[in-house]
This record gives structure tokens, C-alpha cells and sequence, in this order.
């Protein structure tokens, strides 16, 4: 009982009070108690999230379609093909709901998994765009350190799941942003650096990521396209 008064004090105190937090509470934290904190944090946002869709009375699939209907009155959509949006079909005699429950038994694996990613991102971008302190007091720049503060700014994935009766995707949008900003004052406070670098730590790295992949992807495909011709020509 005293754990679980103590994550919700924890929970309470980055929701309302970030920098307080970070500047308080964070360094006494250990990276066991961090990771417990964000994998907690992902498995309830995901119970929350499967209830949202079951009292609404509606699955994953559903909201697939219904973000087709969207999109499909933009221009750049409509003429995607069907395939693009086809689903697996659920089993026989299994409602669907139950199969998404599921997924709940994978969320904290999910959720270490994207700790770890979010933390070698930053761990390039800490190092691109933060200046090291001459006195110190910056905390260290290594994995483990940057896993902990992504496990900490993963708490507003409970906001997503909150708000997940509103239309339109707003608890996504608003969850999102949530997380940006408590990640960005995390390492404004931990680094000791201005808002606008600590953005750029989170934004940058990710953007030369995309950037990269979509090079690769394109060039993947030019280097197939001219293989297929030249077999084809070889014919």
C-alpha cells in the first residue's frame, strides 16, 4: 500500500508539478523505481484505453475504420488502395475485445522496449545539443540515466488514456503533448539547459532518424526497381 501511495503521489506530482518534481523527487529515484514507475503507468493506460473502447462498445478495428472515413475526405487519401487498411479477422467465437485484452499482458514489455529506444535517441541528441556543465551538475549522459527520465515522461500516457472518451483523437493530441513537455522540463532541469534545447534534444535526433530511414527506404527501392528492370530486359 505505501508503493502504491507513493507512485500515485509521484504520478500527481509530474502531472501538475514537473519541474518541482524533477527537481525534488527525481534524483532520489533509482532507475528500478523509474522503470516501475513508467511500466505502471503504460499497463494502467492500457487497461484504461481497453475499457474506453468496451464501454464505447466499439474495438481497434473500429477506430481503424473510422480514421479511414477521416482521411478519406482529404484528396491526398482517397485514392489509397483498400489493402493498405485491410485487418486480420479475429478468430471465430472470440469477441474481439477479449483478444485486445491481450495486449495488455504485453504492455510492459511494450513500454521497456520504447524506453529503450526514446533513451539512445536522446542519448544522440543530449550529446549533439547540450553544452556539459564545467561545474557538474548536469546528470550523467549514459543509457541507464536517460532510460530512467524516459520512463518518468512516459506518466502522461495515463492523461491519453483518460481522455480517451473525447472524439477526434484529442487524448492522443493532448497525451502527446503532455509527454513532450514533461520530457522537455526533465532535461531543461537535469541538464540545465533553456526549453528551446531541451526541444531540440527531442526533436532533432528523431527527425534525422525519419530522414535516414526514408532515404533508405527510397534508395531500397530504386535498387530493387532497377534490378527487376534489368532482369526483365535480360528476358
Amino acid at each position: 500500500m505505501n508503493f502504491l501511495r507513493q507512485y500515485f503521489r509521484d504520478v500527481v506530482l509530474v502531472l501538475t508539478r514537473p519541474r518541482l518534481f524533477f527537481t525534488e523527487r527525481y534524483p532520489g529515484l533509482s532507475l528500478s523505481q523509474a522503470l516501475t514507475m513508467g511500466i505502471l503507468s503504460g499497463w494502467l493506460a492500457a487497461l484504461l484505453q481497453w475499457f474506453t473502447r468496451l464501454v464505447k462498445q466499439e474495438t481497434l478495428l473500429d477506430s481503424v475504420k473510422r480514421m479511414r472515413e477521416q482521411l478519406e475526405t482529404l484528396p491526398v487519401w482517397k485514392d489509397i488502395p483498400d489493402s493498405i487498411w485491410q485487418q486480420p479477422a479475429a478468430p471465430s467465437g472470440i469477441p474481439a475485445n477479449l483478444i485486445e485484452f491481450g495486449g495488455i499482458i504485453l504492455a510492459p514489455f511494450q513500454s521497456v522496449i520504447n524506453f529503450g529506444i526514446n533513451a539512445l535517441v536522446l542519448m544522440v541528441g543530449v550529446y549533439l545539443l547540450v553544452p556539459k556543465s564545467p561545474s557538474g551538475e548536469q546528470d550523467p549522459r549514459e543509457v541507464p540515466d536517460l532510460i530512467r527520465l524516459s520512463a518518468v515522461a512516459a506518466t502522461p500516457t495515463l492523461v491519453t488514456a483518460i481522455l480517451g472518451f473525447l472524439p477526434f483523437g484529442i487524448g492522443g493530441l493532448t497525451g502527446f503533448i503532455y509527454i513532450v513537455a514533461v520530457l522537455m522540463i526533465g532535461i531543461s532541469t537535469r541538464y540545465r539547459v533553456s526549453n528551446a534545447r531541451a526541444l531540440g534534444t527531442i526533436f532533432i535526433p528523431w527527425c534525422v532518424l525519419i530522414m535516414l530511414c526514408g532515404c533508405l527506404i527510397l534508395g531500397a527501392g530504386a535498387l530493387l526497381g532497377v534490378l527487376f528492370a534489368g532482369l526483365s530486359g535480360g528476358h
